[in-house]
């Protein structure tokens, strides 16, 4: 249990650090093709990501997400 909530706390301030730094992200390493496309621009990509992981790690730490894949993908397993 101790590092599933230390794991999730580090994708967190991965995540945290991410949005924070969006734009400077994209100033090294370019625009990214697929996020330009689908969500508008490479910026609100990255957000979207961020905020993803942020979720997927809040319910990592909380056990729900091993709930949840039990109850969906374990269904076809």
């Amino acid at each position: 249990m101790f590092f599933q909530i230390l794991y999730g706390m580090l994708v967190i301030i991965v995540a945290v650090l991410l949005i924070k730094y969006r734009f400077h992200i994209r100033e090294n390493f370019g625009s990214i093709g697929f996020f330009e496309l689908h969500f508008g621009s490479t910026e609100t990509g990255i957000v979207f990501v961020s905020l993803s992981a942020m979720v997927l790690s809040f319910l990592y730490m909380s056990g729900h997400l091993q709930i949840f894949l039990q109850n969906t993908v374990g269904l076809l397993f």
